[in-house]
């Protein structure tokens, strides 16, 4: 037969019983849920800009073809263009 010594003698002796306190505070960890901070989106000012770009209405090929053939003609300076141009400019500076 083997001769098997106490558990109370050796290392194992030294080893004390748990504190009540930590049992407790382990028990309390494992009741109460996980908490998760709120989710965040932050927008680059690149991406806010594109947003702004996909919101302008199409542009007129036709148009800017035919302003720029009156430009190049000459003819598109005219008092009256000027001032609607002038009226214009300010109306977006002022928006």
């Amino acid at each position: 037969m083997s001769n098997i010594s106490p558990i109370s003698s050796g290392a194992l002796a030294r080893i004390g019983p748990a504190s009540g306190d930590r049992a407790a505070s382990s028990v309390r960890a494992e009741a109460s849920p996980p908490r998760r901070g709120a989710d965040q989106v932050e927008v680059s000012d690149m991406a806010y800009y594109m947003s702004q770009l996909r919101s302008l209405p199409p542009v007129r090929q036709d148009l800017i073809d035919q302003v720029r053939s009156q430009i190049d003609a000459g003819s598109y300076e005219t008092p009256q263009m000027i001032d609607a141009a002038i009226e214009a400019m300010f109306d977006d500076l002022a928006s």
